[in-house]
């Protein structure tokens, strides 16, 4: 099943860059060397589909030869292994790494079969170690030879987008409609992935299901590595527009580097439309099985800390969810993430006001001006972001609140098409003024129109309505 598998990548993806070509380890009459060279260049097709029989590929090649006959063979099989182990998340040490890489060129000679050590690239953001990342980019691309190879170059591509995402620049290349012939390449799945992730963060869901269509349209091409759940895509597109039902189970099986990001998306989906009980199991499963040393994902840049204290916030654990932010904030600062820092300011700023703490009001105040200081700074609008965080507190608290369906289904819903229309604007993050400006009134006819629907609900604010609401199945 295995060969069959690997023969198919290699005609989808000729360009692939972990190997250009599979020698049958099979084959009678090799020598052992070139049987071990043989299995390491499968290992690198294997590595797209299972880092874990990558590793046992590997573990034969070793086994064929012993301690390896030449220095470079000795320096590929080393390298390899260590790839192999960071994309199947396993901890390895910064001081291993370090070391492999002043033993290692910066960049494999071209035509050669040696793997590239930039494939540590994502691993390395992924821990959030981004200086390390870019000196392997940066000494990689001064060796990088005019007449290298075009996979070389696709892998160079490939570490430049995620750089350029890690520092908070949008895409700067088209992604290739549906129509393209020749295929995909891993870099423009990180394109289509990167683009998704910003669309989200403009809130600008249309496009960003746009985008989940041209995903959809071209996941039959990917690699399984770089594959990503379309369920899950059009699920937090859902959410953020106020719907609700997606209920996935939290995995099941071991995570690798290129499956956190879906990871990601899912559990953002289920903190904002999920049930508590949902939010609770998926925020029990981040304490059991999420590797600490992984903070966020190398092609869906999201801190996983920021993730997970929206999801405590909706399995109605503020204090909790308010700590996961506040080392959100701190660690992206650290590893130098300027959007995510951003939206874990703002974020945070909102939490606070659902569970104050003594003292709260300064620094709730700092974060707000920072959190719309970094957002203005980086194109990104406020609102969106606040909002999510908002509803994911509110609908915590509500769940808690005892006799809350039965004081909902006695409350007077004959709201009017306007007071509909306004608490769907709420929703959405807008403020009583864009409402205004959306419906073409002012502000203060707005709030009328809020007051009332206020009234019918039983509730006293904006997001007890929207909730009440969308509980009821009103908006």
């Amino acid at each position: 099943m295995i060969h069959a598998q690997l023969a198919e990548l290699q005609t989808r993806f000729p360009r692939f860059p972990v190997g250009v070509s599979i020698i049958a380890p099979e084959r009678a009459g090799s020598p052992d060397l070139d049987r071990a060279r043989a299995l390491r260049i499968r290992s690198g097709f294997e590595l797209a589909l299972d880092p874990a029989r990558a590793l046992r590929t590997l573990a034969e090649a070793r086994a064929v030869v012993g301690g390896m006959s030449t220095p470079v063979d000795c320096r590929d099989q080393v390298l390899r292994e260590t790839v192999a182990r960071c994309h199947g998340l396993a901890t390895v040490t910064l001081e291993e790494i370090d070391t492999l890489l002043r033993s290692t060129p910066p960049c494999a000679p071209s035509g050669t079969k040696l793997v590239e050590r930039r494939l540590l690239t994502p691993w390395l953001l992924a821990i959030g170690e981004t200086q390390r990342a870019r000196a392997i980019l940066a000494a990689a691309s001064a060796s990088m030879q005019p007449d290298a190879p075009e996979w070389h170059l696709t892998l160079s591509q490939l570490v430049d987008q995620q750089m350029r995402v890690v520092s908070g620049e949008r895409p700067t290349a088209a992604v290739p409609g549906p129509s393209t012939e020749a295929g995909l390449k891993p870099v423009d799945w990180y394109r289509l992935q990167v683009d998704f992730y910003w669309r989200l963060v403009d809130g600008d869901v249309p496009a960003a299901r746009r985008t989940v269509e041209q995903i959809v349209a071209f996941r039959s091409q990917a690699p399984p590595a770089f594959r990503s759940n379309p369920d899950a895509l059009r699920a937090l597109c859902d959410a953020i527009e106020g719907a609700s039902g997606y209920q996935p189970a939290p995995p099941d099986g071991p995570l690798a580097l290129y499956s956190i990001g879906a990871v990601l998306i899912a559990a953002e989906a289920v903190a904002i439309s999920g049930t508590r009980e949902a939010a609770a199991e998926w925020s029990a499963w981040f304490d059991r099985a999420w590797p600490d040393h992984v903070l966020r994902a190398p092609a869906w840049p999201v801190l996983a800390h920021r993730v997970r204290g929206l999801l405590a916030s909706r399995a109605g654990d503020i204090p909790r969810g308010l700590r996961w932010l506040e080392e959100a904030i701190v660690i992206a600062d650290r590893i130098d993430s300027p959007v995510e820092a951003a939206l874990a300011r703002v974020q945070c700023a909102e939490l606070l006001v659902f569970d104050p703490p003594h003292g709260a009001r300064e620094r709730w105040s700092d974060l707000v001006r920072a959190g719309t200081d970094r957002c203005r700074a980086l194109g990104i609008a406020y609102a969106h972001h606040a909002h999510r965080a908002r509803i994911a507190a509110a609908l915590g608290r509500f769940d808690l609140m005892p006799g809350i369906d039965t004081l909902t289904a006695q409350a007077d819903t004959d709201l009017t098409a306007r007071e509909l229309e306004v608490l769907r604007l709420f929703r959405d993050g807008n403020s009583y003024r864009e409402a205004g400006a959306a419906l073409g009134v002012g502000w203060r006819t707005v709030q009328s129109h809020a007051y009332n629907a206020y009234q019918k609900l039983g509730v006293s604010s904006k997001i007890a309505a929207v909730s009440a609401a969308a509980r009821m199945g009103l908006i």
